[in-house]
């Protein structure tokens, strides 16, 4: 599949010709997908990180270590947990895998730090034993033989440090750290609030 290359003349997002909605066969492409037709307000689309970049495009070793077990990647990054009441029960036959989830799901934060005795995991991972960072995150998938399916430290470091750089989520936790670092027995809070100023359908980034 070839990368996105047509702009929306309103907001200069990028999409497929395909995924416009008029003006197909004229050239003069209309988009509704991206902005409503200019209802919807959107920032400008920002340049992806050359880690990024390189991770989706290169397509050498790594690149494709990394496309094949994305999900990996993202679960070790992944800030909460998701709850839910999960039916196991229709999985029992020979047929294709089924995800069904029971009623409201929801995304579990916890504490800053983790329990005593207990390994960091989610949010904490940002928080916690920060020197030891990339080992924390490699055991959360710790314990598998298939190197073609393990996630690779260079690769957690490089994401860590685009992160680090990018996210401003991520620089929000590792404010907290920083203020353990400080003092360890600080009794401290992060309250991360959302706010909806604006069209529903705009991503709102929450403040700190």
């Amino acid at each position: 599949m070839s990368l996105p290359k047509h702009l929306d003349h309103g907001d200069q997002d990028v999409l497929w010709r395909n995924e416009s909605t008029r003006g197909k066969e004229k050239g003069n492409t209309d988009y509704s997908l991206c902005c409503a037709y200019g209802t919807v307000q959107l920032p400008d689309l920002k340049k992806a990180p050359p880690t990024y970049e390189r991770m989706f495009q290169n397509m050498d070793s790594k690149s494709k270590h990394f496309m094949k077990n994305i999900r990996r990647y993202n679960s070790v990054f992944s800030f909460t947990s998701m709850g839910g009441k999960i039916d196991s029960s229709i999985n029992r036959g020979n047929a294709p895998y089924i995800f069904r989830l029971g009623g409201q799901n929801y995304h579990s934060i916890g504490s800053l730090l983790p329990a005593k005795g207990s390994e960091p995991k989610f949010s904490q991972l940002y928080i916690y034993d920060t020197e030891n960072e990339i080992s924390n995150r490699q055991r959360c998938f710790g314990g598998e033989k298939d190197q073609s399916t393990s996630i690779d430290s260079d690769i957690i470091e490089d994401i860590k440090v685009m992160l680090d750089s990018n996210n401003v989520l991520v620089r929000s936790y590792r404010m907290v750290r920083d203020t353990f670092l400080k003092n360890p027995e600080v009794d401290m809070q992060l309250r991360l609030i959302g706010r909806r100023e604006q069209d529903g359908r705009t991503y709102c980034w929450i403040s700190v």
